[in-house]
């Protein structure tokens, strides 16, 4: 079996974007971090200071998402969201940046503009903001394969009402923020589905191309002493169905339920589970085709696997509908995201949180088989295919931040085998 190689993009709350090199996989070979890069963008690195962005207290360029954009005849495009709304263009092959930062000076003015993610589709680049404002971008590609901007074009969707007037007050009060949101990978063309929700905000689905709302959730209903929780909807993911008119996302809240809604049945959740005692924070699907199996992640770490049972029917109780069949060990602190590598086929997820630790699981022994220490609490990762990697990317030299965080992994390391060694010897 032949040796793998990936480089995993992560972004961490400082703003830096780095590069970590893993091989493994071949026979007898464990998997093991080749070298740690950071990708500094000193061109453009003072725009955020002109665009009145330079505190950095408010850690205003924390990065919050990376995604690949759409291809077309570039080979490794990926986006760099910040909070402060500057999206950074980087070649993941040679680590050097497309041109200038992506900056809207109006959006950043708002106080409830704080960048929330990034998603790619078919039609561009999708971006919304904390104030419920998605923008659309549409991309080309010029003759000397970088990426430009060929639309900007606000989708009109204000998800949330950032000012709603209250006539009779003669004012407005300030909306609902939103916290989470999704964009259909089931989408083609101009029919793009956008989910969103947040705290008191519940699931609400809008097309793209209209800027309406296609479906609006409703909470579970009452319990017995006709206590409800109130929405607060921290991650979602839309699964995928043979059927292209059947929409069924899956929610995870703050109240440490996970949410089943399909807009063809009701309004209300048809399966409703809950995981552990903390906040839900990221989903990802076990096979990116199989909506059965989700992997979802909590705030002090805990990775567990989701068995949907599809074949669900309107009589289904959600303990008998839905349910947990495994687990992963080895995460210490909120995980903020979870990826399977670009070849399905590769039985890994990756991972990365506040315990500032990139890790790789082997799913069939289910088991931590690598893990690198980046020093910052880190938000957001993206892994590249292996072979762009090694064809596009030139030797570089090691700077001097390089070798210390090697060292430093190196002592993290040599602490944990002897730590180890002790309780062997007990």
């Amino acid at each position: 079996m032949a040796e793998n190689r990936w480089r995993v993009l992560v972004g961490d709350d400082l703003g830096y974007v780095k590069g970590v090199d893993l091989k493994g996989g071949a026979e007898g070979a464990e998997w093991a971090s080749e070298r740690v890069t950071r990708f500094t963008n000193e061109k453009f690195e003072e725009t955020e200071a002109e665009a009145g962005l330079e505190d950095t207290s408010s850690r205003s360029g924390a990065v919050v998402s990376v995604c690949a954009l759409p291809q077309g005849d570039l080979e490794t495009p990926v986006a760099i969201g910040r909070k402060s709304g500057r999206v950074d263009l980087l070649d993941a092959s040679t680590g050097s940046y497309l041109g200038p930062p992506l900056l809207r000076a109006d959006t950043l003015s708002k106080p409830d503009s704080e960048l929330l993610g990034l998603r790619s589709c078919s039609p561009g680049l999708v971006s919304c903001t904390s104030g419920g404002i998605v923008e659309l971008w549409r991309w080309e590609n010029s003759e000397s394969g970088i990426v430009l901007p060929a639309e900007e074009s606000d989708a009109g969707l204000d998800t949330v009402a950032a000012t709603r007037a209250e006539p009779s007050k003669g004012g407005s009060v300030p909306g609902r923020v939103v916290e989470a949101f999704e964009v259909s990978s089931s989408g083609s063309g101009t029919d793009v589905k956008i989910a969103t929700g947040g705290r008191e905000n519940n699931l609400k689905v809008w097309d793209l191309e209209t800027g309406e709302a296609v479906f609006v959730g409703r909470s579970p209903k009452p319990n017995e002493l006709g206590i409800w929780d109130k929405p607060w909807i921290t991650c979602m993911s839309f699964l995928p169905q043979a059927s292209p008119t059947s929409q069924v996302i899956l929610c995870g809240t703050a109240n440490h339920q996970l949410r089943l809604y399909d807009w063809r049945v009701k309004r209300r959740p048809v399966m409703e589970l809950e995981w552990g005692e903390n906040r839900i924070t990221c989903l990802c699907l076990d096979d990116p085709g199989v909506p059965e199996k989700v992997w979802c992640a909590n705030a002090i770490g805990q990775i567990r696997l989701l068995d949907l049972k599809m074949n669900y029917s309107m009589t289904t109780s959600p303990a008998e509908g839905m349910s947990m069949a495994g687990s992963l060990k080895g995460s210490l602190g909120c995980v903020k995201s979870l990826q399977r590598p670009p070849d399905a086929s590769k039985p890994l997820l990756l991972s990365c949180g506040l315990d500032r630790f990139v890790r790789v699981f082997d799913l069939r022994k289910r088991k931590q088989v690598c893990s690198v220490y980046l020093k910052q609490y880190l938000k957001a990762l993206h892994v590249v295919e292996a072979e762009e990697v090694q064809e596009a990317a030139p030797a570089r030299s090691r700077s001097l931040d390089d070798v210390e965080e090697s060292e430093y992994v190196h002592e993290v390391d040599e602490d944990r085998k002897r730590k180890k060694r002790r309780k062997g010897s007990k």
